[in-house]
Order: structure tokens, then C-alpha cells, then sequence
């Protein structure tokens, strides 16, 4: 199940809770962004190269990997803001894209981000896109924020969300926008637990249905 969508939008908690209801594992490919800004923001690191060179090093040692997704800073803006312009380099991507698709095991996986359905796992049985109004999602991100102890108003914090969803839907690789027949699911007046009884029971009636089978695994993945 691959759900995308901007930040702030909840998809985050929405795959975590869907997969545990399916007894699914889970993947945060924004973590592993995160992860990997952590590590270039210590190193200096600034060059596509570099940055490449710094995620093949993670992918290699899964211990170190973990170490920085279990980091605090992992979740400060400053590293947020870094992922998201780190994202944009198509080396990077290249790196990370053999780690995100090695993440799908049995029994099934979660998978949320920007470029699941469209990129990483094009042959998803569920696409789901999810989204919310920009207030919305600010008013989230602000609360997050303040949870974890951030210092941040609702104006910087609409600000960086205004940002964040300009370079994400624009750049040039992988670019945010819902994949070919994605479910548009907009989460402005829905709990995360709403969302997952639905999505649940959608993906659940789908095995059983001879019209909605998952593609051939075979099929050919687009390039990067």
C-alpha cells in the first residue's frame, strides 16, 4: 500500500496505524531522507556526490542508519528543511531507491512519502493520496511542534509548509503528485482512525475482488 501525499497531511500516522491493523510493515521514507540530512548537515555536506556517497554509506551499515533515525534532531525543522532540498538530488534518490524496495516483505508493507505510487512502488495494490488544506496542515505542524518543545508561530510554520510543497511538487525527479489511479483522500475533517477503517476495509474487499488484483510483480518499474 503505498500512500503519498504533502507534509503535514497525516499520512504518517495513518500508515502507522494502517499497518498495524493489517499486520503490515511499515516504511517512513521521509525518515530515511531525514536520516540521511542528519548525517550531510554534521559532515558539511552540500555537493549531490557527497550526499550520494553519505546515503550509500547508511544503506550499507543498517546499525548507523538506525542510530540517526532514533535521533531527536531527526524531527527539528533545520533537518526537515534539509531533507527536503537534499530530496530534489537525483543521485540521492538513485542511492535510496534499492533501500526503500527491499523494505517490501511478507506479509505486505506501508509505504508513505511523496513518490510510493509513483515511483518506488508503481505496482502498489492501493495508492492513496493524502491531503488537507494548507491552514490545516499548518495548524497540525504548529501543534507537533510545540509537542516536541519547538519554539514556532502559525506564520513561520505556513511559511515553511508553503515552501516545502513548492520544491517538493516541483522538482524536476519524483516530484509530489498523486499516481495513476490513486484514491484522493482528504483529511481535513477525518481522525487517522476514520481514515484507516476505510482504507482497511477498501484494501481488505480488494483482495477478493478478481478486478482490483495487484499488478504483475514483474512489471517493469519506470526508471528514477
Amino acid at each position: 500500500i503505498a500512500i503519498d501525499g504533502p507534509a503535514a497531511s497525516g499520512k504518517g500516522v495513518v500508515s502507522k496505524l494502517l499497518a498495524a491493523e493489517l499486520g503490515f510493515h511499515c516504511l517512513d521514507s521521509g525518515a530515511v531522507y531525514r536520516a540521511v540530512a542528519l548525517a550531510a548537515i554534521r559532515q558539511n555536506a552540500a555537493k549531490p556526490a557527497i550526499v550520494a556517497q553519505i546515503a550509500r554509506e547508511l544503506a550499507q551499515n543498517p546499525q548507523k542508519l538506525q542510530e540517526l533515525l532514533n535521533h531527536p534532531e531527526l524531527s527539528n525543522p533545520q533537518t526537515g528543511q534539509r531533507a527536503s532540498e537534499i530530496a530534489a538530488m537525483p543521485e540521492l534518490r538513485a542511492e535510496l531507491l534499492p533501500l526503500q524496495r527491499a523494505r517490501r516483505q511478507p506479509p505486505g508493507l506501508v509505504a508513505d512519502g511523496r513518490d510510493m505510487g509513483t515511483i518506488v512502488f508503481p505496482d502498489a495494490q492501493m495508492k492513496v493520496f493524502l491531503t488537507a488544506k494548507p491552514e490545516r496542515r499548518a495548524q497540525r505542524r504548529l501543534l507537533q511542534l510545540q509537542q516536541k518543545g519547538i519554539s514556532a508561530t502559525i506564520d513561520s510554520v505556513r511559511a515553511e509548509l508553503r515552501a516545502r510543497d513548492l520544491r517538493d511538487q516541483g522538482r524536476k525527479h519524483a516530484a509530489l503528485t498523486p499516481a495513476t489511479a490513486a484514491r484522493i483522500v482528504e483529511s481535513d475533517d477525518k481522525s487517522p482512525a476514520q481514515i484507516v477503517r476505510e482504507l482497511s476495509a477498501e484494501f481488505r474487499a480488494a483482495l477478493f475482488c478478481p478486478n482490483n488484483r495487484a499488478p504483475n510483480r514483474a512489471t517493469k518499474e519506470p526508471p528514477l
